[in-house]
């Protein structure tokens, strides 16, 4: 398969961490797995800190975080990876309710040119993104 540009895949979204590592050192781990330079993380880390609402659990290590946080860390380093093609499955749906609108919404406004690849059982979360929707349907795709 080749590829152009940046591809996040969000399958699993605590791939790429460290349970030893803190919050920030998991960002930069993440990141560059993601394919970000070290100096861009440097300054999303921020944004990304700020997306995922854990800056007074920063600094310690991933093992103390509750699930929902690191799904939180993982969807917000990835989303900052600026992906050309982005990759969910269910992955959208994790976290409360505030949190998958401040999915939507991050979406919606910075990630709306590049291509997005849904795997989803809920019709509602596949219309909050899309604009083309393709079923598939015992091994063919169908409009």
């Amino acid at each position: 398969v080749k590829t152009h540009g940046r591809i996040v895949s969000l399958i699993d979204l605590e791939a790429g961490f460290h349970p030893d590592l803190t919050g920030i050192q998991n960002i930069f781990l993440n990141g560059m797995l993601l394919g970000m330079k070290k100096e861009e993380i440097e300054r999303k880390l921020d944004a990304i800190i700020r997306f995922a609402d854990i800056r007074q659990f920063i600094d310690v290590p991933l093992y103390t975080y509750s699930s929902g946080m690191k799904l939180r860390l993982g969807f917000a380093v990835a989303v900052h990876a600026d992906p050309d093609i982005l990759i969910l499955d269910e992955g959208v749906n994790v976290g409360d309710q505030e949190f998958r609108k401040k999915i939507q919404n991050h979406i919606n406004k910075n990630l709306i040119k590049q291509a997005m690849i849904i795997v989803s059982h809920e019709a509602g979360t596949i219309n909050a993104f899309a604009n083309r929707i393709f079923i598939l349907e015992k091994g063919k795709i169908n409009l």
